[in-house]
């Protein structure tokens, strides 16, 4: 369940007015930005990328745009999607510049981010490396559409945008993405028999 929707108006309030602090100068408003969006944006490289190195770059990459870039920005601008959208095409960017995408290495950090970072117990742990580790068996295109939408919540519309995509696509897309997720986490048919 989401935050009631007095929180979210009161959430998205503070943001604008530390945004609009952003854009006349004032740092504190950065300091609440990057408070709000710092580990988000960061989880979300680490998945992408499959690197925790790599991820740590772009991310300071990724604010570093943004404190300069800033000022220009519409004040209407939806920060986080900003964020990650600059992030995505700094990954690409790297990708296409070192051809280094989807390696063993990447998906090894990857899982042990989830085991160290995410997990509140050894169960849970073992749980979110099996996922991370079939995330990132996706290809790139499957495994940004399952992290915006499923992961970081953004709507299909601003995905849309973000892929310069029609919403349409990015639904069949995503149902795509979904379905073959599922078919990795599945269990193998002799798993069943032997559990019988």
């Amino acid at each position: 369940m989401g935050a009631p929707s007095h929180q979210r108006d009161s959430d998205d309030q503070a943001e604008r007015a530390a945004f609009a602090r952003l854009r006349t100068g004032d740092p504190t408003g950065f300091d609440e930005l990057y408070a709000r969006h710092h580990r988000n944006l960061y989880s979300f490289l680490v998945r992408l990328s499959g690197r925790v190195s790599l991820a740590q770059d772009l991310c300071q990459e990724t604010w570093m745009a943004f404190a300069v870039k800033a000022g220009g920005l519409d004040p209407q601008t939806h920060v986080r999607a900003w964020l990650l959208t600059v992030a995505r095409h700094a990954y690409v960017d790297q990708w296409r510049r070192h051809h280094r995408f989807g390696d063993e290495a990447g998906a090894e950090d990857v899982a042990d981010f989830a085991t160290s970072a995410l997990s509140a117990s050894p169960e849970h742990g073992v749980f979110l490396s099996e996922v991370e580790r079939a995330l990132f068996a996706l290809p790139l295109a499957d495994r940004e559409l399952l992290l915006l939408v499923g992961v970081e919540g953004l709507r299909q519309d601003h995905v849309a945008a973000m892929l310069n995509l029609e919403p349409a696509t990015v639904r069949q897309r995503l149902t795509r993405a979904r379905m073959r997720l599922a078919n990795l986490l599945a269990p193998e048919p002799h798993d069943k028999g032997e559990r019988r």
